[in-house]
This record gives C-alpha cells, structure tokens and sequence, in this order.
C-alpha cells in the first residue's frame, strides 16, 4: 500500500500539467512584457478599479513603497496613468489607461476560456467542490504568509 506520496506527486503532475496547457494560452500576455509581479498589480487595479495607492498597498498585503514602485513602471510603459479624486483633489485615484484597457480585454477573453473549460466538463457538484477546494488551499496560503 502506498504511504501516500505516489498521490501527492501524482496530483502534483497533473496540476502541473493543466497549468501548462493554461500558460500556453496565456501567450498572448508575453507580448506585454510584464514581469509576474506587474502582471498581478496590474490585474489588482483592473479587479478593483481607482484605488489609491495605499488601497492598493493594503489590498496587495505589499508595502507602500513596493506598491509605489511596480504602479510608477506601469505608468512608465503605458498602462496605468493616475487621475484626481473628485471629491477630493488631493487624492490620486490609479486608472487604466488605453493600453491598460487592451490588457483588460484579453484577461477577459482569457478567464471566459478557463471558465468555458471548467464549465464544458464539470457538473455543478463537481465545480463547487473544486470552488470549495482552492478557497481551502488560499486561505492556507494566505495564513501561512501572515504568520511568517
């Protein structure tokens, strides 16, 4: 009988090999030219549209400065420009720009797909239950990171 390890590996394979059939069609990232880390800022201001930059460092669990930072080099290559609270012109709200825009687009076209794959061949019981799963497994995550 196996100790377990031939299924921890064995689900480790084919996680590892869904991802790989998703990163190759993520490919129509690559022509952006962002790094994992501008990638996922940029899809945090895209999920959670004019936030400031101390939203955005909170929201990210990142530093200010960090924040700061990957925004200014989003806005150095055309994504993100920043605009006046208009209730408050002391307050910088992050938008998208046009570029930033495009981006948006695609990521849209690219979470239809994986839902559509996840829709095409999962029954409802089963899509809840891998719903159930991966909020269990972040949340770890998430813990874990708070406690180191």
């Amino acid at each position: 009988m196996s100790d377990g390890r031939d299924g921890e590996m064995s689900l480790y394979r084919l996680f590892e090999a869904f991802w790989m059939e998703l990163v190759d069609e993520e490919d129509r990232f690559k022509s952006y030219g962002l790094s994992s880390k501008l990638e996922a800022v940029l899809t945090s201001i895209i999920r959670h549209p004019a936030m400031t930059l101390s939203e955005l460092a909170n929201y990210s669990s990142v530093t200010k400065s960090a924040i700061s930072q990957h925004v200014k080099r989003l806005e150095e290559l055309g994504f993100l420009s920043r605009m006046p609270d208009p209730n408050d012109r002391r307050v910088q709200r992050i938008v998208l720009s046009e570029e930033g825009e495009r981006y948006k687009e695609d990521l849209n076209r690219y979470e239809q797909y994986v839902h559509r794959l996840f829709e095409d061949n999962l029954n409802q019981e089963e899509l809840k239950g891998m719903q159930q799963y991966f909020e269990k497994l972040l949340h770890s995550i998430h813990v874990k990171r708070r406690t180191t």
